[in-house]
């Protein structure tokens, strides 16, 4: 999967990334604090939420291709709840927020789900009354216009950790945060490669 856009809020954390437009290669870089874990935050706490997780005051907009080529946009937001003495919730675990509302659509022109707070619709069908705690991707992931978005998210874990794992080693290095003018040119070589491949190829360190 490829991300192209990505907008995010945690009204929770009053943590927000602007649309961020992404490419085929993307280099988060800056001084410690400004984001960068935040921003691969963001991307594990989308795929946690179409593995049916909810999370307090998140808001999302995120445009992605699948390796299919096919094109979903991807909108949602959670309650926001500042305190949990305030909710009125019957029999609804602990650590779960409701789902105010959620939009996909499918290369731009097929809107797959429209959801509020009374009603789901599904390939304009209503749906009977679905949990009001998980996103519509993970409770219909094996429908067949949603699945590719359910496997596409599937496919980032991975990704992101070793994304994380090099953040933390800039912490360590800081010089690692340095940009050198051909540093893109080195890294298209590997552009083509597998992620078991680049995990397995002995790269040089830069710190």
């Amino acid at each position: 999967m490829r991300i192209n856009r990505l907008r995010y809020y945690d009204r929770n954390r009053e943590w927000r990334l602007e649309p961020m437009q992404f490419s085929d290669l993307n280099l988060l870089v800056g001084v410690s604090g400004v984001g960068k874990s935040q921003i691969l935050e963001s991307i594990n706490t989308l795929k946690a939420i179409t593995n049916g997780k909810s999370f307090n005051g998140v808001k999302w907009d995120i445009e992605f291709t699948t390796e299919d080529n096919l094109e979903y946009r991807w909108m949602g937001e959670f309650e926001n709840q500042v305190s949990r003495s305030q909710l009125n919730r019957q029999n609804a675990p602990e650590s779960s927020y409701r789902i105010s509302k959620e939009i996909l659509v499918k290369n731009n022109t097929q809107i797959i789900i429209v959801r509020d707070n009374q009603n789901t619709h599904f390939n304009n069908h209503r749906l009977p009354k679905l949990s009001a705690f998980q996103s519509v991707i993970h409770i219909l992931s094996e429908a067949e216009e949603i699945q590719p978005a359910k496997k596409g998210f599937g496919q980032i874990k991975d990704a992101a950790y070793i994304a994380e794992q090099v953040l933390i080693k800039q912490n360590e290095f800081p010089n690692l945060g340095i940009v050198t003018a051909n540093l893109k040119e080195e890294l298209d070589q590997y552009s083509g490669l597998s992620l078991k491949m680049l995990q397995e190829a002995n790269l040089p360190r830069r710190c």
